[in-house]
Order: C-alpha cells, then sequence, then structure tokens
C-alpha cells in the first residue's frame, strides 16, 4: 500500500524554491513585454490603414490560434538548424510567451479603448485637448479601469502555462518538480505540493493586481 511522504518531497525545498523563483521571473517579464507589445497591436487593430489594420488582424489570430508548445519547439529548435544560433531555453521560453501574451492582450486593450463612448472622446477634442492629450488623460485612464480585472486574468493564465516551458528545459517550478519526483519516486506528493504552490502564487498576484486597483484608482471607480 502506497505511503504519502510529503518529508522525502520537502527535502529539496531549495530546488523547489529556486524553481518558483524562475516561474515568478518568466511571468512577470512576459506581462511586461506582452502588454507593451500588445498596446502597439491594438492601436493597430483599431487603425484606419488598411495595411496596418491587416497585419495586426493577422498576428492576432496566428498567435491565438497556433498551440504554445508547437511555438516553443520551433523557437528552441528551429534556430539551430537554420542559423546556426540555439537561444537559451529561458530567453526562447519569454519570446514565445510574450508572443502569445501580446495576442490575448491587444484584444483586451482594444475593449478597453472601444469601451470609451464617443461623447467622451468628443467632449476632450472640443476642450482644446491634443490627440496625444486625449489618449493620456482620458482614453488610456478610462480604458485601464475597464480592462484590469482581464489583465489580472491574462497574468494568472501566464502563472499556469508557463508549466509548458519544462518542455525546452526552462527550470520552472514544474521542472524542477519532476527532477524532485525521479530522485524520490514521490510524483503524487511532487504534483500536491505543486498545485499548492500554483494556487498559492495565483492567489497572491490577484490580491496584489486588486490592491493596486482599490490604491491607485478612485473610490467611485471601483466596483
Amino acid at each position: 500500500m502506497y505511503t504519502i511522504q510529503f518529508g522525502e518531497v520537502l527535502k529539496y525545498y531549495d530546488v523547489l524554491l529556486k524553481g518558483l523563483l524562475v516561474t515568478l521571473e518568466l511571468t512577470i517579464l512576459v506581462m511586461l513585454f506582452g502588454t507593451i507589445l500588445g498596446i502597439i497591436i491594438s492601436f493597430g487593430r483599431i487603425s484606419k490603414n488598411k495595411l496596418i489594420y491587416g497585419l495586426s488582424t493577422g498576428y492576432v489570430e496566428f498567435f491565438r490560434n497556433v498551440p504554445l508548445l508547437v511555438l516553443l519547439y520551433i523557437a528552441y529548435y528551429a534556430p539551430p538548424e537554420l542559423f546556426g544560433l540555439r537561444l537559451r531555453p529561458f530567453v526562447a521560453g519569454v519570446i514565445v510567451m510574450t508572443l502569445n501574451s501580446a495576442a490575448y492582450e491587444a484584444e483586451i486593450i482594444r475593449g478597453g479603448i472601444k469601451g470609451i463612448r464617443d461623447e467622451e472622446r468628443e467632449a476632450a477634442l472640443s476642450l482644446g485637448l491634443s490627440k496625444f492629450q486625449l489618449y493620456r488623460f482620458i482614453i488610456i485612464p478610462h480604458a485601464l479601469r475597464l480592462i484590469w480585472e482581464a489583465l489580472g486574468n491574462q497574468l494568472i493564465s501566464i502563472i499556469l502555462g508557463s508549466c509548458v516551458t519544462m518542455i525546452i528545459t526552462v527550470g520552472e517550478v514544474t521542472y524542477e518538480g519532476l527532477i524532485i519526483g525521479s530522485r524520490t519516486a514521490r510524483h503524487f506528493e511532487v504534483f500536491i505540493i505543486l498545485l499548492i504552490l500554483y494556487v498559492s502564487l495565483s492567489v497572491m498576484m490577484s490580491t496584489i493586481f486588486r490592491a493596486i486597483k482599490r490604491i491607485f484608482m478612485k473610490p467611485a471607480e471601483l466596483e
């Protein structure tokens, strides 16, 4: 009969902690770069220029319809074959996850911008605001309030999706957990601990997002 022994796994707590830090670093970088790229693509998605609109739409449709696993394999194994250049696993993971996340974030941001009424834009322009000022003082702050929860959900998706990068040997927490499981033959205990770690990290990030909303947004804007 199988006996559960978490102690055998917890002996390697330092390895799990190292993997958790890699997961956190990967998540933060992907969210940061994905948001920047997503903003650029979102403006392309609302552009009246057909070429820019077409390229932006093609980008979104492509990355939303190709499995992340396939993209990871291509980014990690294709460059050495084609160009004699091998990316570090972590770098390849950040690039691929950023490109993938940006497609989703672009749609989130576009939805926020589209959610602002035309009357608000016209009122701002009638007060003499330039287009730059319109976006800086009216559209972006308002859109951010509208999409804040969705951005938080996207962050959680990045955290949970980061485990896929273990397939190219990125040393995130699931990868390290599998190594521990192979050493101790305690795979059940390892995955229970991984479950707890992912839930804890997701809850922590959600709490931070809610705290930022309450601190930096006016009380009247809160739901």
